[in-house]
């Protein structure tokens, strides 16, 4: 057989090789999908060297990204609710009563003790409960997740900032005090957190 006979019949062979080679990883990415699969990173040549090339799942990060931001506005707009109704309801018991009294209008005088009884320690919008119910609500829509806490305040000062804004100036000190109530509630949680964490990591230690 000649030179060029043995050449021609290494180059057929090689090119079959090649082929079945793209037919078996053609087959491969085929049954994936016929099987409901995809492949988690795509590989494709670079410079001469395999490079492992991932996609982000840009769908998923958007789709959590308006989810949080969804619920620190819910937050806010709960915050800047209940510091609004709050310093409306001092009002109510306090100053419009006084004003009422000194123009001689008539004044209702079950409004203005229901009003009062809202905003006393124990009362509904007082200081206690009004901050106990923003600490819920921020721990509901977080999870319970002690990481979050940094967000979390931030969406209640925004909140408490646009009540202000909303109320034309510095809210009542009940509201003030309530404010600080929330500021207290978060630091105990991240104490608490940090405890349990440092308790875990010495049993883990102590194993």
């Amino acid at each position: 057989m000649s030179v060029s006979g043995v050449n021609n019949n290494a180059n057929q062979a090689s090119q079959l090789l090649n082929a079945s080679s793209q037919n078996q990883q053609s087959n491969g990415v085929q049954q994936s999908a016929q099987n409901g699969l995809s492949p988690a990173a795509v590989y494709q040549q670079s410079g001469g060297t395999q490079a492992n090339q991932f996609r982000p799942d840009r769908e998923t990060m958007t789709r959590l990204t308006n989810e949080a931001n969804q619920r620190s506005q819910q937050l806010m707009d709960l915050v800047e609710r209940l510091f609004g109704t709050q310093a409306r309801t001092f009002q109510t018991a306090m100053g419009e009563l006084r004003a009422a009294l000194e123009g001689g209008m008539e004044i209702d005088p079950d409004v203005v003790a229901q009003a009062q009884r809202d905003i006393a320690d124990d009362g509904y919008f007082g200081v206690e409960q009004t901050s106990q119910r923003i600490l819920d609500f921020a721990r509901a829509i977080s999870g319970g997740d002690p990481s979050r806490i940094a967000v979390l305040r931030q969406g209640v000062e925004r909140g408490f900032e646009a009540a202000e804004r909303a109320w034309g100036g510095r809210l009542p000190e009940i509201s003030q005090r309530t404010l600080e109530a929330v500021r207290r509630g978060f630091d105990e949680w991240e104490q608490s957190a940090r405890n349990t964490s440092n308790l875990s990591g010495n049993q883990a230690e102590g194993q």
